[in-house]
């Protein structure tokens, strides 16, 4: 059964989250520095954030890591469509990690098609056979008793290049395109349409992974 929260459960969980990042800046500002490519920095920037997110999940009732994360996230999105306070501390989330980590303060600005148009693309591409034998093929190559919060983080090798290549069609080329498309799409994370596609292909791709818990 989904864990329902209130809305000041979801203030209080994002401000948490923003406070705890804060109190890895030198983590962030190594990212930054480091001359790794982007899948690498990316990876270790969801060893910081996954699991403060996860003890905060668990702090606010939930069990299963990988379920709870998906269902947070979907009551974020679809909360904080009409209360600004929620949509801020979301924003101010991200734009402390995207500036902390990747150096990115401005962002290329595209509109709800757009933004559908390309979540739209990654989803299908996701769900798509061809790429999920390619997950099948990856995680049956990686040590079972891996925890998921690693096995998750793997799996962005494989998961990152597609994104790119598909990004690459919309107008967000290479490294720095991938994390201001990134970035872009936060604005609009909060629509029906993108949290179904979003949730649609995520869970397609942690099923088959055998991420779901």
């Amino acid at each position: 059964m989904m864990n329902t929260l209130s809305i000041e459960k979801l203030y209080e969980s994002q401000q948490t989250l923003l406070d705890m990042l804060k109190t890895k800046q030198d983590v962030f500002a190594k990212i930054k520095t480091v001359n790794y490519p982007l899948i690498v920095k990316w990876q270790m920037m969801l060893g910081v954030l996954l699991p403060i997110q996860f003890e905060i999940l668990k702090k606010i009732g939930f069990t299963n890591e990988q379920t709870a994360l998906i269902e947070y996230n979907a009551q974020l999105m679809q909360t904080q469509k009409d209360d600004q306070k929620l949509r801020e501390l979301n924003e101010a989330k991200w734009n402390y990690i995207f500036e902390q980590a990747f150096d990115i303060t401005s962002v290329q600005k595209i509109s709800q098609e757009q933004a559908l148009a390309l979540i739209k693309d990654i989803s299908i591409e996701m769900m798509s056979e061809n790429f999920l034998k390619q997950v099948d093929a990856f995680m049956a190559k990686l040590d079972p008793n891996m925890p998921l919060i690693e096995k998750r983080q793997h799996l962005l090798t494989l998961l990152i290049p597609m994104q790119m290549s598909v990004m690459s069609k919309h107008g967000f080329a290479g490294e720095q395109g991938y994390v201001q498309a990134q970035k872009a799409l936060m604005e609009y994370l909060h629509e029906p349409q993108m949290i179904e596609q979003a949730s649609k292909a995520q869970i397609a791709l942690f099923t088959r992974a055998g991420l779901m818990g």
